[in-house]
C-alpha cells in the first residue's frame, strides 16, 4: 500500500532517518531507527505481491563450536507465544510461504520468509519475531538441535542435528577447502572461526555457553529488520513496539567487524577426506587473495565482473590457462570471488592435482594474471559482460523472492555501518563502472595489478587426501565422548529428561496458538496456462504474451526418442560441448564472446519425462535462450550457426568439455548425494526415469569416467549433430511482450534445417521386474548417510494417487520429521508422490542412520494405514500443496513451466480435475492411499544409500550391493 512519510516522522517510537528512491526495484526505501533500542528497520516499498522480511542479527563467533548455527536452529524450537517443539514445521504445515528459512553467515544470522498472501505473511512475521526475541532456549532443544551425549544399547556417541550436518560438511572436500582459505586469509580476525561449527569443537560447547551467546548477541540494538513488498509499515512498527521493543532498554550494539591492522596470514597444507581409491591426483591447490572493500558497490561490481572475465567459461583467459597447463584435472569450483567478507577473497586453482605442486600452481596463476594485465582483457569481452549485467538488471526476476536478492545486496553496506541503501542497487554501481572504464580503458588491468599481482595478502592452500582423516575425526570424538561420560554423573537422568521432552507431544492448546491459514484463504481455481498455438513450417509453436521488459524467452525442444542407446548416453557431453567449442570460422573464445553479446542466457538441457495421459516416455534436448527483442534476428541467426556448425569434432575441446562435466559430478556429489540417491532409486521403474539417470545421474558419471578415445567420441559428436539438425524433431515456445511478431524470424531459423522422417523405433531398457527389490549403495567418504527409497504409487490419473500426494506431505511434515529429523538427527527428510512417473519416494539428507530410517518410513505408512490423519493435518497438507502454485514467478520460469506442461500433455482440464480431487481428499482416502502404498512397497522397491563403507558395515541390516563412485 502506498504510504507517504516525511523525513523525521515518528511512528511507534521509530524515527524515519532516510528516504531513498530505488529504481532498480520500482520502490521507495524507508530507514527507521527505534529511539530506545537503536534497532534499525528498513522497508523497501513497492507493489510486489510477494512480501518478504528478514531479521539480521550480528553474531560474531569466538570459537569453532558453531554456537551461532545451533542458535539459528534452536531459536525456532519454541518461543514465549508459541511454546511448541517446532513452530517452524507448524508454519510449514499451514502456510503458502514461498520461502521459509534461517541461515548462518560468518558474522551474522538471518531469519527470513516470504509469502504472496498478506495473512500468511503476517503469520510468518509474528512467529519469527517471537522466536528471535523470546525463544524458550530449552536445554532439550539445545541437545536436540546442537549436541548431546548418548549412551544406550547402540553404544556411546554424540548426536544432534547441527552436529550431524557439520559431520557431513566436514567430509566435503570443497567445503573444507573453502574454510581453509578463509582461515588463512583472516588469521587474526573472527572469520578464522567456523560459525557453522567443527564437529570436533561442537562437542565442547556447553548449554551455559550457548545461553550466554544468545544474551550477548540477540538484542534489538544488535538486530536489523528488512521488509520488502506491499506492506503496512505503520502496523508492522506498532506490532514491534507494542509486543516487544517496549520491554528493552538500549544496549551497546556490537560494532562492525574491524579487521586486524596487521596481517599474519600464511600458506597452509591441510589434510582432508580421501575421495577416490588409488588416485594420485586428488588434491586441491588454490591461490587466494584478500582484495578490496565489500561495502563499496564499485569494488563489488568490479570484482564480480572481473571474475567472470577471467573464469566464467573454458574460453576465458585464466580458466583456459589453468586447463591447458596440464597441472590438474579441473579448475577448482571454489575459484572466483566471495562477497561475504569485509575484504573480498579472490581464488584460482585446481581440483584433481598431485600434492606438492603448490609452487607450480602459484607460478602459473601469477604468471597468467601478469600476462593478462600486460596484454589486456579486450574491449569486446568487457562490453559483452557489461551488456549481460544490464540484461540482468532489466529482466523481471523469478525463482527466488526479489526480497532475498535485495537482502543479499544490502547487507555488505548495512553491516559495515554505511546503511542499507549504499549497496542495495546494482544500477548505480554499473553506472560507476561504466564511468571508470570511460576514464581509464585499462581500469581492470590496473585493478589486477593493485589487488592481485602486487598484493601481499596472498596465500596458497592445499587440501590433500588422507586415509586417516575420517578415522582421526571419529577417534577424537570417541575419546571426547568417553571423557565426557566420566565427568557427567547425571547423564542417565539428563537422558531420561531429554527423552521425555522428545516423546511428549505438544498440547492441542499449544499447537492452536501457532497461526495458520485455512483452506478458505486460498484461491480455489488453478492459474491457467494461457498460450496460442501456431504452425511454422509445419512445426508447432506456442506463444505466450507477458510483460517481459523487452526480453524474449525462446525454447526449442528437440525430440530424441529414436536415438540408439549408445547415442543417447553422449547427449550430455554433446550439449556441454556446444557451449564450449568454436562455431564455423569462430574459435571457442570468439564464439563465447558473441554468445555473451547476443544472449542474456543460454542453456541446453537433456531430459526425459512421462506423458501424463499416455504414460509414454518423451526424451528431449531443449535449447533455452534469453535475448533482447531488438537482437532477435541476429541472435537466432547465431543460434542457427550454433546448432548446425559448432565444431563438435574438435578433439581438444571435447577433452575440455568432458573434464568440465566430470568435474561437475565430483564437485556436487556430497552436497547433492540425496538427489543422486533419489534419481538412482527411481530409475528402474520407468523408461523416463531410467533415461534421466542415463544422462544425469551416477550412471552417466560412470559412463563419462570410462571414455578414453577422444577421436571416437568426435565421430559420435558429428553423428549427433547431423541427427539433431532436423526440424521434424522440433517444437517451440516463445514468450515476450508480443511474441507473435517473432514468427517470421523463427521461419528463417527453421528454413536452415533439414526436414527428414524420424525412425519410430524407441530405446528399450531392462527395468525392475515384478517382485524385485534392489539394494544399492555407493561408497562416499562421510560419517553420515544419504538414503532414498522408491516404490510405485497408483496411476497419476486416479483419485488415490492424489491422496498419496497429500499423504506424502502429511508424512513429511509430521511423523517423518519427528522420527527422522527431530529424534533421528538427520538434517532433512521428505516423502512425495511423483506427478508424471506414478512413483512414491522417501529421501533423507545427512542422516546418522540407515536401516532405522527405512524402518521408520514403513512404520509411518503402517500408522496411516491403521488410522486416518486429523482433518487439520489433511487441510494443512492441501494448503501447502496449493501454495506451491501461488509462488510469484518471473517470465522465464512461467515460460518454462508452460512449455513443460504442454509437452507432458498436462492440460488445464486435467489440472482442474486434480485440484478438485485434491480438495476432496478425506481421511478415508488417505488411509486407503497408505494401505495401497504398503502393498506396493512389499511387491517391489529400490533402496539406495550414499555413505561410507564403515557406516554401511556397522549398520548391517540390509544387504546392499556396494559400488564405488568414479571420484
Amino acid at each position: 500500500m502506498k504510504q507517504n512519510y516525511s523525513l523525521g516522522a515518528e511512528i511507534s517510537h521509530f524515527r524515519l532517518v532516510q528516504i531513498q528512491d530505488l529504481p532498480d526495484y520500482q520502490a521507495t526505501g524507508y530507514l527507521f531507527v527505534h529511539d530506545k533500542t537503536g534497532m534499525e528497520a528498513c522497508f523497501v516499498e513497492n507493489q510486489d505481491s510477494e512480501q518478504f522480511f528478514s531479521y539480521v542479527v550480528r553474531t560474531i563467533p569466538t570459537d569453532d563450536t558453531g554456537v551461532p548455527h545451533i542458535l539459528e536452529h534452536s531459536t525456532l524450537s519454541g518461543s514465549r507465544l508459541y511454546p511448541v517443539h517446532d513452530p517452524f514445521m507448524d508454519l510449514e504445515k499451514g502456510s503458502t510461504n514461498t520461502y521459509l528459512n534461517a541461515m548462518t553467515y560468518p558474522d551474522k544470522t538471518v531469519y527470513l520468509a516470504a509469502s504472496p498472501l498478506t495473512k500468511d505473511f503476517s503469520n510468518l512475521f509474528s512467529v519469527y519475531t517471537d522466536a528471535v526475541f523470546h525463544p524458550l532456549l530449552r536445554k532439550e532443544a539445545f541437545q536436540q538441535e546442537g549436541i548431546r551425549l548418548v549412551n544406550d544399547a547402540k553404544g556411546l556417541r554424540w548426536e544432534g542435528v547441527v552436529f550431524n550436518e557439520m559431520l557431513g560438511a566436514s567430509a566435503d572436500h570443497d567445503e573444507l577447502l573453502a574454510r581453509s582459505v578463509i582461515k588463512a586469509l583472516y588469521p587474526d580476525d573472527c572469520f578464522r572461526f567456523d560459525a557453522g561449527g567443527d564437529p570436533c569443537a561442537i562437542v565442547h560447547l556447553t548449554y551455559e555457553g550457548y545461553l550466554n551467546f544468545y544474551r550477548e548477541h540477540y538484542h534489538p540494538s544488535n538486530c536489523r529488520l528488512l521488509v520488502y513488498g506491499d506492506n503496512d509499515i505503520s502496523a508492522m512498527l506498532a506490532f514491534l513496539e507494542d509486543g516487544y521493543l517496549k520491554e528493552y532498554r538500549r544496549s551497546e550494539a556490537l560494532p562492525p567487524v574491524s579487521l586486524c591492522p596487521k596481517w599474519h596470514g600464511s600458506s597452509r597444507i591441510v589434510a582432508g577426506p580421501k575421495d577416490g581409491e588409488g588416485k594420485k591426483n586428488d588434491a586441491s591447490i588454490l591461490v587466494a587473495w584478500r582484495t578490496t572493500d565489500a561495502s563499496d558497490p564499485l569494488e563489488v561490481v568490479t570484482l564480480d565482473t572481473l571474475s567472470d572475465l577471467l573464469l566464467d567459461d573454458p574460453s576465458c583467459p585464466l580458466y583456459k590457462a589453468l586447463l591447458e597447463s596440464g597441472l590438474g584435472e579441473d579448475v577448482s569450483p571454489e575459484s572466483g570471488m566471495v562477497a561475504d567478507f569485509p575484504q573480498m577473497p579472490f581464488m584460482a586453482g585446481f581440483k584433481g592435482i598431485e600434492p606438492g605442486k603448490e609452487q607450480a600452481v602459484l607460478d602459473l596463476v601469477q604468471g597468467t594474471l601478469g600476462r593478462i594485465a600486460e596484454e589486456g582483457i579486450g574491449s569486446e569481452a568487457i562490453e559483452g559482460r557489461l551488456k549481460r549485467s544490464r540484461f540482468k538488471q532489466q529482466e523481471i526476476a523469478g525463482s527466488v523472492p526479489q526480497g532475498l536478492r535485495v537482502m543479499d545486496r544490502c547487507l555488505a553496506g548495512w553491516m559495515s555501518g554505511k546503511g542499507p541503501f549504499v549497496t542495495m542497487q546494482i544500477g548505480p554501481a554499473l553506472d560507476a563502472l561504466d564511468e571508470a572504464l570511460s576514464k581509464e580503458p585499462r581500469y581492470f588491468e590496473h585493478w589486477m595489478e593493485r589487488n592481485l599481482l602486487n598484493n601481499p595478502k596472498r596465500v596458497v592452500i592445499s587440501v590433500y587426501p588422507d586415509d586417516s582423516y575420517l578415522k582421526t575425526q571419529q577417534g577424537y570424538l570417541v575419546t571426547q565422548a568417553n571423557a565426557a561420560l566420566k565427568e557427567d554423573a547425571d547423564l542417565e537422568k539428563e537422558t531420561q529428561t531429554f527423552l521425555s521432552y522428545e516423546n511428549t507431544p505438544d498440547s492441542a492448546e499449544a499447537h492452536a496458538r501457532v497461526p495458520r491459514l485455512s483452506i478458505r484463504d486460498l484461491p480455489v481455481n488453478i492459474k491457467p496456462n494461457e498460450y496460442q498455438t501456431h504452425l511454422c513450417m509445419g512445426r508447432p509453436v506456442y506463444t505466450m504474451r507477458q510483460v517481459c521488459n523487452g526480453i524474449v524467452y525462446f525454447s526449442m525442444s528437440v525430440s530424441v526418442d529414436d536415438l540408439q542407446e549408445d547415442e543417447f548416453r553422449f547427449l550430455s557431453l554433446y550439449t556441454r560441448l556446444l557451449l564450449e567449442t568454436g562455431i564455423g570460422k569462430l574459435n571457442e573464445r570468439e564464439a563465447a564472446l558473441k554468445m555473451k553479446k547476443l544472449f542474456g542466457g543460454v542453456t541446453i538441457l537433456v531430459d526425459s519425462d512421462g506423458d501424463i495421459k499416455t504414460h509414454q516416455s518423451r526424451a528431449t534436448v531443449t535449447l533455452k535462450l534469453k535475448m533482447l527483442k531488438e537482437d532477435v534476428s541476429e541472435a537466432l541467426a547465431f543460434a542457427t550457426e550454433l546448432w548446425l556448425h559448432a565444431n563438435v569434432t574438435d578433439v581438444k575441446r571435447i577433452h575440455v568439455a568432458l573434464g568440465d562435466l566430470k568435474g561437475d559430478y565430483r564437485d556436487s556429489v556430497t552436497y547433492g548425494a540425496s538427489s543422486f540417491a533419489s534419481q538412482y532409486a527411481v530409475a528402474p521403474f520407468t523408461q523416463a526415469a531410467w533415461e534421466s539417470e542415463e544422462v544425469g545421474g551416477v550412471t552417466q558419471w560412470a559412463f563419462l569416467a570410462n571414455l578414453q578415445r577422444m577421436d571416437e567420441v568426435a565421430v559420435m559428436m558429428e553423428r549427433l549433430q547431423k541427427k539433431l539438425s532436423n526440424r521434424t524433431r522440433m517444437s517451440f515456445h516463445l514468450t515476450g511482450d508480443a511474441p507473435e511478431v517473432l514468427l517470421d524470424s523463427l521461419s528463417r531459423f527453421l528454413s536452415a534445417f533439414s526436414d527428414e522422417a524420424i525412425s519410430s523405433n524407441r530405446r528399450k531398457y531392462a527395468l525392475l521386474v515384478p517382485g524385485e527389490k534392489r539394494r544399492t549403495a555407493f561408497s562416499l567418504p562421510s560419517n553420515v548417510s544419504y538414503c532414498a527409497l522408491a516404490q510405485r504409487s497408483d496411476p497419476v490419473s486416479s483419485p488415490l494417487q492424489v491422496a498419496q500426494v497429500v499423504l506424502g506431505q502429511i508424512m513429511t511434515t509430521n511423523d517423518l520429521w519427528s522420527k527422522i529429523r527431530m529424534k533421528g538427527g538427520a538434517y532433512g527428510v521428505v516423502a512425495r508422490a511423483d506427478l508424471s512417473d506414478g512413483l512414491f519416494q522417501f529421501i533423507t539428507y545427512r542422516d546418522p542412520r540407515i536401516s532405522e530410517s527405512f524402518q521408520d518410513y514403513r512404520k509411518v505408512l503402517e500408522r496411516y494405514a491403521r488410522e486416518a490423519p486429523s482433518e487439520e493435518e489433511i487441510e494443512n497438507a492441501k494448503i501447502s500443496l496449493i501454495g506451491l502454485e501461488l509462488k510469484p514467478l518471473g517470465p522465464s520460469q512461467v515460460a518454462e513451466i508452460s512449455f513443460k506442461r504442454i509437452l507432458m500433455g498436462y492440460d488445464d482440464q486435467m489440472r482442474e480435475e486434480r485440484r478438485k480431487q485434491l480438495l476432496a481428499v478425506d481421511g478415508k482416502q488417505v488411509t486407503a492411499a497408505a494401505s495401497r502404498l504398503l502393498e506396493l512397497l512389499d511387491e517391489e522397491n529400490a533402496m539406495v544409500v550414499f555413505t561410507s563403507r564403515k557406516m554401511l558395515q556397522k549398520d548391517g541390516r540390509f544387504s546392499f550391493q556396494l559400488n564405488s563412485l568414479p571420484l
